[in-house]
């Protein structure tokens, strides 16, 4: 079995420098991106998966997401915040799938910025934007949320993280405690007891709540509390409303 490849740092530098400059903008309007093995590396313990592309959804995140983690759930964290991996697998491995997820740039639709259109969906600058690049963010949603204690559906809470887009790329993924797993999963079950029918009626308090935990974790560490316990301390802080009963 043919072992997974990441791009060597300095191409990658120089592929990132040359979408910020617009210089190489052209080459993500082409169908299938060219790479010459000298700007790669192996990865010599980790197999490339087999038929993941096609698993790969354009119309359903939740399924793409749920498919890119299995085909590397064995990937590390260290591994996993690495530029490298992903954007390898944004111009390669997965460059069809992320073109017909995001197509303005080969379609040229008008209005378009297209440098920070490729910076935003496609690549990956540095490890502090993994939950904002699309597939490392994919991929992160679902190793902080799957609960592995739950033995009918370890992927109940990550549905929920699915549930809103901004909220899973923007408002957890600007935040550090968002690399947190207890405080992800607790922050989804308080979302899960609010409810899918109440998630608009709230959505606007969610940069609150975030910053609120932010705030917390500034007085103890926050990896101090359990799932519940944040839970608990959210319903206190900001409960349910008589709109929402």
């Amino acid at each position: 079995m043919e072992l997974q490849r990441i791009l060597r740092k300095r191409y990658m530098d120089t592929l990132i420098s040359g979408i910020k400059s617009g210089e190489w903008v052209h080459l993500f309007r082409n169908s299938e991106f060219q790479i010459d093995d000298k700007n790669t590396l192996i990865m010599p313990h980790l197999k490339k998966p087999l038929g993941l592309l096609g698993r790969m959804s354009a119309e359903n995140d939740f399924e793409a997401a749920f498919a890119l983690f299995e085909a590397y759930d064995k990937l590390t964290p260290i591994e996993a915040a690495d530029p490298r991996f992903w954007n390898y697998l944004a111009i390669i491995d997965l460059y069809p799938y992320l073109r017909e997820r995001w197509p303005n740039v080969y379609k040229r639709k008008e209005g378009t910025n297209e440098e920070g259109y490729i910076m935003e969906h496609f690549l990956l600058e540095k490890s502090s934007q993994l939950l904002r690049n699309w597939l490392s963010g994919m991929w992160w949603s679902v190793y902080l949320s799957v609960d592995e204690k739950n033995s009918e559906d370890k992927y109940w809470l990550t549905k929920v993280l699915f549930w809103n887009q901004t909220l899973r790329t923007r408002t957890m993924g600007t935040y550090q405690l968002a690399r947190k797993k207890e405080i992800i999963m607790g922050f989804l079950e308080y979302c899960l007891e609010r409810g899918k029918s109440n998630f608009g009626n709230f959505e606007k308090e969610h940069q609150d709540i975030t910053e609120f935990l932010n705030r917390l974790g500034g007085a103890k560490p926050l990896s101090i509390f359990s799932r519940d316990e944040v839970k608990s301390i959210l319903f206190k802080k900001f409960p349910i409303t008589n709109e929402e009963i």
